[in-house]
């Protein structure tokens, strides 16, 4: 009888999140009542209640399940690649197409940093994207076919912040397909150059110019 009630109550939470979401991805979070949620269900306030305490905590949950689908797609697209430096790049891609398609670009990246504050959003999104991210970079050091010295967790965090604004500017953009393009052309560009260690031309540039001076 107890794990029939705690089945029962893994089927509710389940339904909640799913059905919430759906609502959230069209309406928003703001124009989305809590107790409708569950009422369009055929659940009691007292339901709703028992399984999240507001609004917000329901949409964190939806917010971390789309975080994790992502990651889930991410990866998959990636390791499909022949080699690892462009499954990064291949990742960085999918990770732009996911997060704008109608599913999650609300939830994701519009309504969860002002529901949510930067802070609780960026340790999701740390979580799941820039931790599958610097899961690549570094099996890439390990391999030496990053550049040596580069310090993976800050370069995780430049790229995938790059890449949420990237994917903003691209859902913004009129014809997003050729945004889409001109994004994988700057990520291109800068992954292409991660194995190149530029230090060396850097100081022969600036021992140059000494001497010129």
């Amino acid at each position: 009888m107890a794990n029939l009630r705690v089945r029962q109550g893994v089927e509710t939470r389940s339904r909640l999140v799913t059905h919430a979401r759906r609502l959230f991805a069209k309406a928003g979070f703001d124009r989305t009542r809590f107790d409708a949620i569950g009422a369009s269900l055929g659940m009691t306030s007292g339901v709703m209640y028992h399984h999240f305490r507001n609004k917000r905590e329901l949409f964190e949950e939806v917010v971390r399940q789309c975080h994790a689908e992502i990651a889930q797609a991410v990866v998959r697209r990636a390791e499909a690649e022949p080699d690892l430096m462009a499954g990064i790049l291949r990742g960085c891609l999918t990770f732009i197409e996911e997060v704008i398609s109608p599913r999650y670009i609300r939830i994701v990246l519009i309504d969860s940093v002002a529901v949510l504050g930067w802070q609780t959003w960026k340790e999701i999104d740390a979580a799941y994207s820039e931790r599958t991210l610097a899961q690549a970079l570094s099996e890439a050091r390990d391999l030496g076919v990053l550049a040596p010295g580069i310090p993976v967790g800050a370069l995780a965090r430049f790229i995938s912040g790059g890449t949420n604004e990237l994917a903003l500017w691209v859902y913004h953009q009129r014809d997003r397909a050729a945004a889409l393009k001109q994004a994988e052309v700057v990520l291109g560009h800068l992954v292409g150059r991660l194995g190149e260690d530029l230090r060396p031309r850097i100081e022969h540039r600036g021992a140059t110019q000494r001497r010129q001076g």
